[in-house]
């Protein structure tokens, strides 16, 4: 949002304080409190949409209507020939990065392709491999557009090829028959869509052999592809991708057949397969989890970090430990995963919990795992871009800021707002931090500014013990 430079009087040291409820610019309009604010335009609308979701309402406007109004903030957009730049900010938002949970973007998406405007759905399917990057993405495009679709099927000719590029596009992705083989057996089937159902339904028809063989044994299963593409063995073309690619296959398959420990470690070891592929019953072994660090993602080890520690695999000392906070150190690791600052802040909150959510496991924390949680936090800043702007900060500090955060329990909504604050500290030149509490029928609205701090964790410090202390003014 803009303020236009005349507005700024009435909100200069000393000036007249007025209440929210009084309009002090003729432009503003009334939100959903009753009280006065500057009006943003449908693109600014659509980056909040996309950051903050809509995942239990607010405490003023209930889900189904925050999911309604920013539904057609995007209508708009595409009506007044804004829709390829909607799409182009959908993809941004999810190739950098720059929000916590996918979910909002491929809801916005799935929106943008419904779309009667040719040239907005033409970008939206051409942005779809870059905003859905991994099968569980495409099953939820897939259902958010089955249910924008109304009375139709949703299967018109734009979406079955927006699927067919979708599938491949692995062929000329870096080690993508692999990668394809990983995912499809990795993630089968989610949001009541598998990938047997979308490969009919979408008609794909695979660009080669590779990819022919692979999207056979998955519609198909082994015994068929084998008795069906038995004459590629055969051929003086045999090379080894197809060659890699069978046998990647196969792991899979005597993977989940597996029952020894030993077995399971060495077709761990020599496919890098991930957690996915092991039987449940073998998921208590220490070696095997070992077995599956070495090669685990970064977003899989920070959210089974209290698992490997409860199995004794993170000691002071050991190697797991080691190689845990090495990748939590590693910032083009930390990058190449997009990992948001919040996921992290959440991850480091649970696992200095010293026990899960739900069920019944529990850890004892390790200090050195923590630290590195810690660090890696503030390192995700640096992937957040500048935007050369001038903020205002204010963050609330007053002890309705103390009930868990929407969306996890594990943190409360004042330590979540003082992370955010950090994100834009961090990242932007000017900026201002004022935090705000207080009881007007007793002590009177207070609002602090901060100045001259050494650093972001400090400014995080002071919000959080100003929100505990109730202190007048902090300074450092």
């Amino acid at each position: 949002m803009e303020v236009q430079g005349e507005d700024w009087h009435g909100m200069q040291e000393g000036a007249d304080i007025k209440s929210q409820s009084e309009m002090i610019a003729p432009y503003q309009v009334m939100n959903s409190t009753g009280g006065y604010v500057y009006e943003t335009d449908h693109e600014t609308r659509l980056m909040r949409f996309l950051s903050l979701g809509v995942e239990g309402g607010t405490y003023y406007t209930g889900e189904k209507e925050l999911k309604r109004g920013n539904a057609q903030v995007i209508d708009r957009l595409i009506m007044t020939g804004k829709g390829e730049k909607a799409v182009k900010i959908i993809r941004e938002f999810s190739v950098a990065g720059r929000t916590a949970k996918q979910d909002t973007i491929i809801f916005a998406l799935a929106l943008c392709c419904r779309s009667n405007d040719a040239k907005t759905k033409e970008a939206a399917y051409k942005a779809l491999p870059d905003v859905c990057r991994i099968p569980t993405h495409l099953f939820q495009f897939i259902k958010f557009c089955e249910e924008e679709s109304g009375t139709g099927t949703g299967w018109g000719r734009a979406h079955r090829k927006g699927i067919n590029r979708w599938y491949n596009g692995y062929k000329d992705k870096p080690d993508g028959y692999r990668l394809l083989v990983l995912h499809a057996t990795k993630y089968k089937a989610r949001h009541g869509w598998s990938h047997k159902d979308v490969i009919r339904l979408g008609h794909v028809k695979p660009v080669d052999h590779v990819l022919t063989y692979i999207l056979s044994w998955i519609v198909k299963g082994p015994k068929k592809t084998k008795e069906i593409h038995s004459y590629m063995f055969n051929r003086p073309d045999f090379e080894q991708t197809l060659k890699a690619a069978i046998n990647l296959l196969e792991a899979t398959e005597k993977a989940i057949k597996c029952t020894k420990e030993e077995e399971m470690t060495k077709l761990i070891i020599d496919h890098n397969l991930t957690r996915e592929h092991v039987p449940t019953e073998l998921l208590k072994s220490k070696e095997i989890w070992l077995a599956l660090l070495r090669h685990m993602p970064m977003t899989a080890m920070i959210r089974n970090l209290g698992k490997m520690t409860s199995l004794n695999l993170l000691e002071v000392g050991s190697f797991g430990e080691e190689l845990v906070v090495q990748k939590l150190n590693d910032e083009l690791l930390l990058k190449k995963a997009r990992i948001h600052p919040f996921n992290m802040l959440v991850a480091l909150y649970q696992y200095q919990k010293g026990q899960g959510e739900l069920g019944k496991l529990k850890w004892t924390t390790n200090h050195n795992v923590a630290q590195a949680l810690e660090e890696g936090f503030y390192k995700s800043f640096k992937f957040s871009e500048s935007t050369k702007k001038r903020f205002l900060l204010a963050v609330d500090v007053s002890g309705s800021m103390n009930v868990p955060v929407i969306g996890t329990p594990t943190i409360s909504a004042r330590d979540a707002a003082a992370a955010m604050m950090m994100v834009t500290a961090r990242n932007e030149a000017n900026f201002e931090i004022v935090a705000f509490s207080g009881n007007p029928s007793k002590t009177g609205n207070r609002s602090h500014r901060f100045f001259g701090f050494g650093s972001e964790q400090n400014i995080f410090s002071a919000v959080l013990w100003d929100g505990l202390l109730q202190t007048d003014v902090i300074c450092h």
